[in-house]
């Protein structure tokens, strides 16, 4: 946490960075031809909606990394070629309106327990700017657990740490029954 974090380096502690780390990633239900999710527009609107610069400053204080793809730039699977996406609420927009969703739409914002709640509202709070209305729904333990292979309708945020970086989900997506709602 990033307010452990800074107390600690106060009290004159020296921190490392593990391979134990959040990716406040979101999986969308774009596998399910009937959700918003399924059209490629709607997904770069979410890309363009929130504004990952300002949450890895202001959120991570210093200790998180703006990501535009689930690995960070110290892993190996980082792709330098890969265009980050830059906070443009109006892109989310337009885009929007092209899918089909002038007045956005509603869905649900599923995490757990585990997750950091002010990621969940300021990603929440960036969505709903651009017209996309979620309800936040938080899971225990156990129930966010099981999500990706049951399967969940709009978007899922695991907020867990992924071991291994990327690894913890790429790991995942060699089971044929972990994230059935994600379109791959």
């Amino acid at each position: 946490d990033p307010v452990d974090g800074i107390q600690l380096k106060k009290e004159g502690h020296v921190l490392a960075q593990t391979d134990l780390y959040f990716h406040h990633s979101i999986l969308t239900d774009s596998a399910n031809k009937k959700s918003p999710f399924a059209d490629r527009r709607v997904r770069l609107a979410l890309e363009y909606a929130i504004d990952r610069r300002t949450m890895a400053q202001g959120l991570g204080m210093g200790y998180y990394e703006p990501l535009g793809q689930l690995a960070s730039v110290k892993d190996r699977w980082y792709n330098s070629e890969l265009k980050f996406r830059e906070y443009n609420p109006e892109k989310a927009k337009q885009l929007l309106r092209e899918a089909g969703y002038p007045k956005g739409f509603k869905t649900n914002l599923i995490s757990s327990v585990m997750a950091k709640m002010d990621s969940r509202i300021a990603i929440q709070t960036y969505l709903n700017k651009v017209g996309v209305e979620t309800n936040l729904e938080i899971l225990e333990v156990g129930a966010a657990f099981a999500k990706p292979y049951q399967g969940w309708e709009g978007i899922f945020s695991p907020g867990f740490p992924n071991v291994g970086n990327i690894s913890g989900i790429i790991g995942r997506w060699g089971v044929p029954n972990a994230y059935i709602s994600f379109k791959r």
